[in-house]
């Protein structure tokens, strides 16, 4: 159980760091694998992985802006139209919605809020945004 857990969390930091960190080539299961010092499984090792997660309450399908953002452009013919007039369209109102998602990241309290209620409210502010650029 020692190596299990040790190898899935070996497993899953370079899961996390391997994108920004050189020299960005994959790393296969069966590597990890190959350093445990008893007979491992592929699934042995991802019900390891799932183990350590769990016991963080790490949630692996976290929802994200973008799919609220198109759950909301397929929902509302009303936004739809509203973007319309404005050029570029929606493209320049989610570039707009984009900038104070990320604006909102730098603030101390942002955590305290749901990603649904930030994304609503960067909506509303980026659509406010590109419709008074376009009438300016």
């Amino acid at each position: 159980v020692i190596w299990d857990t040790a190898l899935a969390s070996l497993a899953l930091c370079v899961k996390f760091h391997r994108d920004f960190l050189c020299p960005l080539s994959p790393v296969y299961a069966y590597e990890f694998l190959d350093l445990a010092r008893h007979s491992m499984s592929y699934q042995d090792l991802e019900v390891s992985q799932r183990d350590i997660l769990a016991a963080f309450d790490f949630c692996i399908g976290s929802i994200t802006p973008q799919g609220f953002m198109d759950e909301l452009w397929l929902a509302l013919p009303t936004l739809r139209k509203a973007t319309e007039p404005v050029k570029d369209g929606w493209k320049s109102v989610q570039a707009e919605i984009w900038d104070r998602l990320f604006d909102a990241l730098i603030e101390p309290d942002v955590l305290q809020f749901p990603i649904s209620l930030l994304t609503a409210s960067a909506v509303i502010d980026g659509l406010i945004i590109a419709i008074a650029r376009y009438y300016k």
